[in-house]
């Protein structure tokens, strides 16, 4: 790498800046606004001083010209060690732009504080030169035309026997010298002034932009052309994906060069490219779709300039894996294998559609993993399919009830072998609880009157605000219940304790603030208790506080302005949804339940109330779309065995362009005539893992309603989904 090159690097000893060129002494950069003396950065006001005016830096420079009175005086450790290179050698080089002929001074250094008084002086041109007041004169006059430019003087550099070298270079040339038998008669240094004389008498510079002044410690002539080189260094950049799959298209990467001579050619100098996979020797593009799994070794890519300097990019590996088998996307009819439920933790392939699925919650009244003490219960219970059962790092599982059995918040691992890693009392006053949706740590959850935060590793509880005496009966929402997807917002519904009305309000963690309140009975409308049996959510991006009345229909407030945005006035279009993002539009995705509503998968906007039918006649009853890394996908499950539906008791995969993406497994939901009770629990309530490629779901495995339920995951993480691979 040249001496003085302005690339980024690793930070060198002593704590140097990256942006501080190798070696220098000082540097000051006035295009980036950066500045460094004294072994440390600082404002520029602490270095240029006198006439200087800060407003005439910009993107371009620092501008002097006679007409703008910019006369910047060197202070501070700038003029130290500037002082210092006069006395033991030094090489300044200056970069700057021309808008005419350089002219002018570029530096004056001198025993006075002008040129009027000064008894003598080094006097830098930016027309080309340097000289003092005695024998030390240097010119090359070669430097014209309104450009960029860089120049290089040394000052005083020690060649022995009480001689002193001077040299000058500049835009690359070979640099002039003259050995002198002194120092500097400018000594000791009084003034040191940048672009003018301090007295107006016509040497300042014509309209020049200094881009940057560095300071090296003296320099041999034949290094003043590689600083003073308006040619950067080349120099090869790129970020290699190195990962991609079998008869997939590679992801790609392109390098590319900056510096050296265009144009450039890229090559492999080392190692190879999996087999249909090139580089394109032009644009640096790297890109195909491979064919053979294996990992390719050792690769290095390498540019070649027009000069033929070359420069490489770091050794990297790329691995081609074994393309996973897709999920079955046909729609033939399966029939469900009638095997008997799965035994607990031992993993069953479902025969039709070659999943794994794992019982994941024992046997009623057996011990709760190694937890002495603990049983499993009759209907044990995960969350709720809209609110996700994994928490934010797909590390662990919340069982939430637990219900004839030891009823805690039971923890399990949240890949197979699903082990049970805890098992513990609710907290004092705990009514239901969310996983928070970035922190894997923590569950939120409300009393009675407070809302507060869980952590799953010390136990601890952390209260966010407690509103006793202001408002009672609090809940996550009642039956809705979704944290914005980043978990600052939290919905509550709760009673005011003030006039005894039911409200629901949106309550943000990071301002422990309630942003919006609506009231939900006793409204000027005269309307009755409208959110019994529904409740409130908050959308995924905080946008509306959504209401789901007793009657099917849905509301959404402006959680910023408290406007009603829109209503949803069909009966449950949609029904047991769930809220999910179709690229950047926030929507309500579910069955169509509404009279003439068919039982569609539909997706439906929360801004318009915009509907889209996704899957025509699917008859699903539960959708999950909690899958907040995946604003493509979402899963849907057929609730109705005599639909005529070909997904009758299985969990589908649907694309947000209503594609069906694949059939993941069936559920052998049980009888579901019996008694209402249980046959709510029987309902399976579906529910996808934050990655894509797991659900959970509960089910008698074909058994009476009144039978044990179990929990169960089926994981299809060695098959591709759609976009999700």
């Amino acid at each position: 790498m040249m001496l003085g090159t302005l690339a980024q690097r690793g930070l060198p000893g002593g704590g140097t800046p990256a942006w501080v060129p190798d070696d220098a002494i000082a540097f000051l950069d006035f295009v980036n606004e950066q500045y460094f003396s004294g072994g440390a950065e600082r404002a520029v006001s602490t270095l240029l001083g006198g006439g200087f005016d800060p407003a005439a830096i910009s993107a371009s420079g620092m501008r002097i010209i006679g007409s703008n009175g910019n006369e910047p005086e060197v202070i501070g450790t700038f003029f130290s060690e500037l002082a210092a290179a006069v006395t033991s050698g030094g090489t300044v080089v200056v970069d700057f732009q021309s808008t005419n002929h350089p002219g002018g001074f570029l530096m004056f250094i001198a025993d006075g504080i002008n040129l009027d008084v000064a008894d003598e002086a080094i006097l830098a041109y930016a027309g080309g030169g340097i000289e003092d007041y005695w024998d030390m004169d240097l010119f090359d006059v070669t430097v014209t035309g309104a450009s960029r430019h860089k120049e290089a003087f040394t000052l005083a550099r020690d060649v022995g026997g009480g001689d002193f070298e001077y040299a000058w270079s500049h835009d690359g040339r070979t640099a002039v010298t003259q050995t002198v038998d002194y120092v500097s008669h400018a000594l000791p240094v009084d003034t040191i002034l940048i672009g003018h004389d301090g007295v107006g008498t016509g040497n300042t510079l014509n309209d020049i932009y200094i881009r940057s002044i560095t300071l090296y410690p003296a320099q041999l002539p034949a290094v003043l052309p590689a600083l003073t080189s308006l040619v950067e260094e080349l120099e090869i950049s790129g970020t290699p994906i190195t990962t991609t799959v079998e008869d997939e298209a590679y992801a790609g990467f392109t390098v590319s060069a900056t510096g050296g001579t265009a144009p450039y050619a890229f090559s492999v100098f080392s190692g190879s490219l999996p087999t249909g996979i090139s580089l394109n020797s032009s644009t640096g593009a790297v890109s195909g779709t491979p064919t053979t799994p294996g990992t390719s070794t050792g690769i290095v890519i390498r540019v070649t300039d027009d000069d033929g300097t070359t420069d490489d990019l770091a050794s990297f590996d790329l691995e081609v894996t074994e393309a996973l088998t897709p999920l079955i996307s046909d729609t033939a009819t399966y029939t469900p294998a009638a095997d008997p439920r799965p035994a607990y933790q031992v993993p069953y392939t479902d025969p039709n559609f070659e999943t794994t699925i794992t019982r994941i919650t024992g046997d009623a009244g057996t011990q709760i993993g190694s937890f002495v003490g603990t049983t499993w219960g009759t209907f044990p219970r995960h969350q709720y399919m809209k609110h996700c059962s994994w928490n934010a790092d797909d590390s662990l599982i919340f069982i939430r009830e637990n219900t004839g059995g030891t009823n805690a918040i039971i923890l399990l691992e949240g890949q197979a072998p699903y082990d049970v890693v805890d098992v513990t009392s609710y907290p004092s006053g705990w009514q239901d609880a969310r996983w928070h949706n970035v922190d894997p740590n923590l569950l939120i959850f409300v009393t009675t009157t407070a809302i507060k935060a869980f952590d799953v590793t010390d136990h601890s509880v952390a209260t966010k605000h407690d509103y006793s005496g202001v408002y009672s009966d609090m809940s996550l929402g009642l039956g809705e219940g979704e944290l914005s997807w980043d978990s600052d917002i939290v919905p509550i519904q709760a009673t005011r304790t003030s006039d005894g009305k039911k409200v629901c309000f949106a309550y943000q963690i990071s301002t422990d603030s309630i942003l919006r309140t609506i009231v939900i009975n006793g409204d000027p409308s005269g309307e009755p208790v409208i959110a019994t049996d529904g409740g409130v959510g908050i959308s995924p991006q905080g946008t509306y506080l959504c209401l789901s009345r007793d009657d099917g229909t849905m509301r959404f407030y402006s959680i910023a302005t408290g406007a009603l945005v829109n209503t949803f006035t069909e009966d449950e279009k949609p029904s047991h949804f769930s809220f999910a993002m179709d690229g950047s539009v926030e929507v309500v995705v579910g069955g169509d339940r509404s009279s003439g509503g068919g039982g569609h998968v539909i997706k439906r906007r929360m801004d318009n109330g915009a509907s889209t039918v996704l899957n025509p006649n699917s008859f699903t009853y539960h959708t999950s779309g909690s899958s907040h890394a995946i604003n493509t996908l979402w899963f849907a499950t057929d609730y109705y065995p005599d639909s005529g539906s070909p997904y009758v008791d299985e969990i589908v995969v649907v694309g947000m362009d209503g594609s069906v993406v694949g059939r993941v497994c069936h559920v052998h939901k049980g009888d579901m005539t019996g008694n209402s009770d249980t046959n709510y629990w029987n309902e399976i309530h579906v529910g996808i893992a934050r990655s894509g490629k797991q659900v959970i779901f509960k089910s008698s495995w074909d058994e009476s309603d009144a039978s044990p339920l179990s929990v169960f995951v089926c994981n299809f993480q060695d098959r591709s989904v759609g976009s999700l691979g």
